[in-house]
């Protein structure tokens, strides 16, 4: 466990990730494991906040023995997280480690910001996962900003990369085409009498006693170049074409994004990081990518602990139905241990009338060598807003390495998102039999012993499991039931209105399950649904009188 801690402490380190696909792990700084965390305070009064109630707080104890507190909206802990993410274990199940190891549960967050957004979510998968036998593991960081481009060739080369480079040239030559008929009629008119900079009114012979300075002046009141006004002066009728007024663009960090601000929204979930403007998303821009994109150094450093068997990751925003034993989905621990029921990576299909490949991102199961290289595989061929693009290439270049297809890179060639998203079982049967048609049929005939799987596939005998009981469901762009408020006071005594997401549950039985906010309930209410209020205080004892 000491090297492995000191392994990736190591800042730039390509070997602390243990896979042929880690090239990218280099742009990555030290990366803080073996750490666990407690809750300090839960921060969720249901009575009055004026009683005393302080807010939300997490405690880390890292490698060292050092410990860090960080609460909500804490500007601390965002920049400790920012420059030097971490991946740890809650304290109560660190703290009786299975011989051998054990499953981990693993959630990822960018920062404190966003976890304390979905707060009692999370609470609520702590006290699951404990119960169900499982190790939960948080990571907190952001990608480096070098890590938010595309790099893989074939996605550069990708459909929506072909259409982006297209618009961009031709409205680049548009543009370019409106500059030149606009500077030939300035030339044909001559230069301008006067012009107007520095709150001063100067005309062309003044421009042209410092051109190399001076042709880049622009007007405060028309926003017209010196070189527009005086194109003879500054050499445009000579035929130089130049690019005064240019300028290169930045892309700061965002070390103060998340405060005083409520986190952007991105079509109908709530998301905490950079997002393109409307355009950039219809546009299927596949050069940057989100911090979605995370969870696959996350899950790959919780895998590379020599303490762990293997590990389940669901999103933040799941929920548990609490008490776990009164759902028709029992709990069945030793299942998750049974390993012949699951393959080295599975995920959950999108449908039951759906290509293999169709999956969810946002809850799957991964264990061994397999999966260190899927997760490290998906990463490298990282493309696009949306995480799942990548992963359906992945999952088909994977199926070509086991000989279930002759795969050669049709989805990216031939598809968006979205038209991969809804492309039909007969659709691929009839266009892509040879190629992109891997089904569980497929699988069984073709390459049993592909290392990945899905919750419709069979694997002898049974349909492998995933963590059970979670519901995801996004919440709508502007939904008013979408938030609820708690309330407690600031260590210096203010009234502070703490915002969280409202939860899903599942509705009815069986084949009828349906999903529904908890919205019209009180916030007590709220938290005995999630279990926070019902739970083992002895096992989690989380400030108890501090609601």
């Amino acid at each position: 466990m000491d090297d492995y801690v000191k392994d990736w402490a190591l800042a730039g380190s390509v070997g602390r990730c243990g896979s042929d696909h880690c090239d990218w792990m280099k742009d990555f700084g030290a990366i803080d494991v073996g750490c666990t965390f407690d809750v300090g305070r839960i921060g969720l009064n249901v009575k009055d906040a004026a009683r005393g109630g302080r807010g939300p707080e997490l405690v880390f104890t890292f490698g060292d023995g050092t410990t860090f507190a960080a609460g909500n909206r804490d500007r601390r802990a965002h920049d400790r997280f920012l420059s030097r993410p971490a991946v740890c274990e809650y304290a109560p199940g660190a703290a009786t480690k299975p011989q051998g190891g054990g499953p981990a549960l693993l959630m990822v967050a960018n920062g404190p910001y966003y976890l304390f957004r979905l707060w009692p979510l999370f609470l609520n998968k702590l006290l699951y996962a404990s119960d169900a036998g499982l190790r939960p593991f948080i990571w907190l960081g952001e990608l480096p900003p070098t890590l938010e481009e595309a790099t893989a060739p074939r996605c550069l080369d990708s459909k929506p990369g072909k259409a982006r480079r297209e618009k961009l040239a031709t409205q680049k030559a548009a543009r370019e085409a409106e500059r030149l008929a606009k500077m030939s009629a300035q030339c044909r008119a001559g230069d301008s009498e006067t012009f107007w900079y520095d709150n001063k009114q100067r005309n062309c012979a003044h421009v042209a006693k410092r051109p190399e300075r001076r042709c880049s002046r622009r007007s405060q009141t028309t926003h017209e170049y010196a070189y527009q006004a005086c194109p003879h002066v500054c050499g445009w009728c000579r035929g130089r074409r130049l690019g005064f007024g240019n300028s290169s663009r930045t892309s700061g960090r965002r070390l103060g994004r998340a405060f005083g601000t409520s986190g952007r929204r991105l079509g109908r979930s709530f998301y905490d990081g950079e997002t393109p403007d409307e355009s950039w998303v219809m546009a299927e821009d596949v050069t940057r990518v989100s911090n979605h994109y995370i969870k696959m150094p996350a899950a790959v450093a919780v895998l590379r602990d020599p303490s762990v068997s293997s590990l389940f990751f669901v999103d933040l925003d799941a929920v548990t139905q609490f008490p776990w034993e009164a759902s028709d989905m029992a709990l069945k621990p030793k299942d998750y241990n049974d390993v012949r029921l699951r393959a080295p990576v599975v995920f959950g299909q999108t449908g039951h009338d759906s290509l293999a490949w169709q999956v969810h991102g946002s809850r799957y199961s991964l264990r061994d060598q397999y999966a260190v290289d899927f997760m490290a595989r998906w990463f490298e061929n990282r493309c696009s807003f949306k995480d799942q693009y990548s992963l359906w290439q992945t999952i088909l270049e994977l199926a070509g390495d086991a000989g279930c297809v002759d795969y050669g890179g049709e989805l990216w060639r031939d598809y968006g998102y979205w038209e991969a998203k809804h492309i039909s079982r007969e659709k691929a049967h009839s266009h892509y039999l040879a190629s992109m048609y891997v089904t569980c049929e497929t699988i069984a005939d073709k390459c049993p012993d592909f290392g990945f799987g899905t919750t419709n596939c069979d694997r002898f005998g049974a349909k492998p499991r995933l963590a059970d009981q979670i519901a995801h469901h996004t919440i709508k762009e502007g939904d008013p039931d979408g938030l609820r408020e708690f309330h407690y006071r600031s260590s210096s005594g203010h009234d502070v209105t703490f915002e969280v997401e409202n939860a899903i549950f599942f509705e009815g039985t069986g084949h009828s399950l349906t999903h529904t906010h908890l919205e019209h309930v009180t916030n007590e209410r709220y938290l005995e649904a999630l279990g926070i209020l019902g739970r083992d205080t002895r096992r989690h004892p989380w400030n108890a009188s501090g609601y």
